[in-house]
């Protein structure tokens, strides 16, 4: 019999979106699939229309958010739900190959210490490239940076098979995943603190914490518009980014490299700050980190709250792992050395 899984999708305010990315995993050649619908508080119009294409097909369950809950509580909804033994997180703005899910569900299957797994995520509109969000598979830089295979910072590359691997990766992309439910019962599901962006590196790095593999399936592939949930808002995303990227390590760190790491960090922002003034002022993206600081400020009891959870976490599972991060910095390399590729990157654990 075939294995039952669940397929979580956000809509938010774009039924060509939801419609698109639907009606390409209705035509998956994998049948045993139920299709969770979190709509996230769209406008009535938009809603409506959600309603009548997919409140009454029997594989679909609609969930309809009183609030916009961001990607973090969002999904969470769903997957308190969720009775496969996987579930896909999958965004709107992206459309599936047919037989996208056959390989992960592979994978999975061949070896039970992996927790999580992410497919090949090329550009929708180029899909000889790989895409911003996602590409080959996620690594985080010494200072909490996160990088990928075929992706750093604004470079992405063309596909040429370069990453047609099975690799393991230290996150996969919240564009689409596929994660092992037992092990979300382990380490949690998303934490809301983020509310969109960096929720799954977070939830990633407590997978690998806790002693499973993230990797990357190379022949499963998925096409990804990018940008579609956030559109017209650059500052508020680079915000988060910055933001988040910092919960990121107050969360997950050891203390000891917290207070060496941190510092340092804070310093590379001020860079970014600098080169922002510099190169494009008008385009206020150096606001962007003064906001994001100023706001983890004010929340600083709420990250201190969830770095104790994320810590008793690790100390009850008394795992020797050490915190998933290649020891360079992605700017010296991207920004001073010119290394816009993976593959020029000097990597070493």
């Amino acid at each position: 019999m075939a294995i039952s899984l669940d397929i979580i999708v956000l809509s938010y305010n774009n039924f060509d979106y939801i419609n698109r990315c639907v009606a390409s995993i209705l035509n998956s050649e994998y049948k045993n699939i139920k299709i969770y619908i979190v709509d996230n508080a769209s406008k009535p119009e938009v809603l409506n229309r959600v309603r009548a294409s997919f409140a009454n097909l029997p594989q679909i369950v609609l969930i309809e958010n009183k609030k916009n809950l961001g990607f973090a509580e969002g999904n969470n909804i769903a997957l308190r739900q969720v009775k496969g033994k996987y579930t896909v997180i999958l965004n709107n703005d992206t459309i599936v190959e047919p037989d996208w899910l056959d390989p992960m569900i592979n994978v999975m299957e061949s070896d039970a210490g992996t927790g999580a797994c992410q497919p090949k995520i090329l550009d929708m509109n180029d899909r000889s490239r790989f895409e911003y969000g996602g590409a080959a598979g996620g690594f985080l830089d010494t200072y909490c940076y996160p990088f990928l295979r075929g992706r750093i910072f604004e470079t992405t590359e063309a596909d040429s098979g370069q990453y047609d691997d099975n690799a393991e990766l230290d996150w996969c992309s919240g564009t689409a995943f596929m994660v092992r439910n037992e092990v979300l019962n382990e380490v949690g599901l998303f934490d809301p603190i983020y509310f969109m962006y960096g929720e799954e590196n977070d939830l990633c790095w407590r997978i690998r914490m806790c002693g499973h593999k993230i990797v990357f399936v190379h022949d499963s592939v998925v096409y990804h518009l990018g940008k579609g949930s956030i559109a017209g808002r650059p500052l508020f995303k680079l915000h988060l980014n910055h933001r988040n990227s910092i919960i990121l390590m107050v969360k997950n760190l050891p203390l000891g490299r917290l207070i060496v790491i941190l510092p340092v960090r804070f310093l590379l922002d001020l860079v970014n700050i600098v080169f922002y003034l510099f190169d494009k002022p008008l385009s206020l993206r150096w606001i962007s980190i003064i906001w994001a600081y100023s706001e983890l400020i004010f929340i600083a009891p709420k990250v201190a709250a969830a770095r104790g959870v994320t810590r008793l976490l690790y100390k009850r599972r008394g795992k020797d792992i050490r915190y998933p991060a290649y020891d360079i910095s992605i700017i010296y390399q991207y920004f001073l050395l010119g290394r816009k590729r993976f593959n020029e990157l000097p990597l070493k654990r």
